[in-house]
């Protein structure tokens, strides 16, 4: 839900009690505004009728009006003047009825006089009151609509201005945010706090990416001067046999080290949005690439059979190409002896299979960092992972199935432009 929409949701619900209680409040103070000025009109007949009895020692005659009714009974004894409402009676054609009893002395006897006027306005006053406030109520929810649509949507463009930037901002590209100028404190403020932000991101992006860098130069040096003065010393003919078995137990663990090394700086490359260049890619032509590339690998070791579709994605090359040495390297790793590696190439999915182990991948940690699928791997356990990113950086969608010892991985994507 939009914040406008929950805002005008809450305004109309705060309006609309609003009125309600204020039409309300209105109604019963205009009653009792009605009922004082009314009692004060019958007190008046009251008074008028006790001046007339004093002058002609009679009471008035009763003439019948729209809304003043009089009576007079004689009674034993007087008492004191009261008030009263009487509602109308079921099933006639009747008003309320405010009606004041008072008590007079003439001639020596006690009268009780009866003076009452209907309520008729009473119910026109509701009416009114009550359409004045539903005119009124609608034309405020219409007012405030209105100005939420067109000014508020006017004030927050800065805000969405400043999230379409955001969104546009790109990791280690140098440029900052290009947020709006507002007359806003909040925005700004807001503006403020996302160029710092990005001030920050940024730096501690170069200075990961340099370290990066570095790690790669300086570590692969050393690494391959290691590996070239072990190859040397295992080819002099001198050794022992001791010798020679240590020499080569260490030969095996650096260049596992390099290996190591240059997987962990590739996926710290990638995760530093280093390969973020993309372009159209097509896969059939890669895919007929490795095929020659890995064909030395295969020949009388496994079988290999394809069909290639035509397909195109749009990737970053680097990460195409390091993905399918990935899955081919697999595949030619944890195969069994003769063997077999079947690729199927549709235009958005390539599915590669291979015999292996008869034991399933654990589908929960295989894309996890040093997963291993059986402890006499003796690879860095680095590739699915590298596999992993290259995948969701790409807009791949990577998946496994087993079956009757077949290992098979298929990778989804969506046609360009799209």
């Amino acid at each position: 839900m939009k914040l406008f929409t929950q805002y005008n949701r809450i305004t109309l619900w705060v309006l609309v009690l609003t009125f309600l209680l204020s039409s309300l409040a209105y109604y019963f103070l205009m009653r009792s505004l009605l009922f004082q000025e009314l009692d004060k009109s019958l007190v008046k007949i009251e008074r008028r009728i006790e001046d007339y009895v004093q002058v002609h020692h009679a009471f008035p005659v009763v003439e019948p009006l729209d809304d003043l009714r009089m009576s007079y009974t004689e009674v034993s004894q007087g008492g004191s003047p009261s008030f009263r409402r009487i509602p109308p009676t079921k099933g006639k054609n009747s008003d309320n009825i405010r009606e004041l009893t008072f008590f007079m002395r003439s001639d020596q006897r006690w009268y009780k006089v009866t003076v009452s006027r209907t309520l008729e306005g009473m119910k026109a006053t509701a009416q009114m009151v009550m359409r004045t406030a539903g005119v009124t109520l609608f034309v405020i929810i219409v007012a405030s609509v209105l100005v939420n649509r067109l000014v508020f949507r006017r004030l927050w463009q800065p805000f969405y201005a400043s999230i379409s930037a955001i969104g546009q901002f790109q990791l280690g590209k140098g440029n900052g945010m290009d947020l709006p100028d507002t007359k806003i404190e909040e925005f700004n403020f807001m503006n403020d706090q996302f160029r710092k932000m990005a001030g920050n991101v940024n730096k501690e992006y170069f200075i990961l990416k340099e370290f990066t860098e570095n790690a790669s130069h300086e570590m692969q040096t050393p690494l391959a001067i290691i590996r070239s003065k072990l190859d040397l010393a295992i080819q002099d003919h001198g050794l022992s046999e001791i010798q020679s078995v240590t020499l080569q137990s260490a030969y095996a663990s650096v260049k596992k080290l390099t290996s190591l090394n240059r997987s962990l700086l590739l996926i710290a490359k990638i995760s530093n949005n280093q390969y973020s260049d993309s372009t159209g890619i097509n896969i059939k032509d890669k895919l007929y690439d490795k095929i020659i590339q890995f064909q030395e690998l295969w020949k009388d070791k496994l079988r290999v059979s394809y069909d290639l579709g035509d397909a195109e994605i749009n990737a970053n090359p680097d990460l195409v190409d390091i993905l399918l040495n990935n899955l081919f390297s697999n595949a030619s790793k944890h195969n069994i002896p003769d063997g077999e590696v079947i690729l199927h190439l549709t235009g958005t999915a390539l599915e590669i299979k291979n015999t292996g182990r008869p034991e399933p991948l654990d589908e929960t940690r295989m894309f996890q960092r040093f997963y291993k699928g059986s402890p006499q791997d003796e690879s860095n356990g680095l590739g699915l992972a590298i596999l992993k990113q290259i995948c969701d950086l790409s807009g791949i969608t990577p998946s496994y199935s087993f079956s009757g010892n077949i290992h098979a991985f298929t990778l989804q994507w969506a046609r360009p432009g799209r």
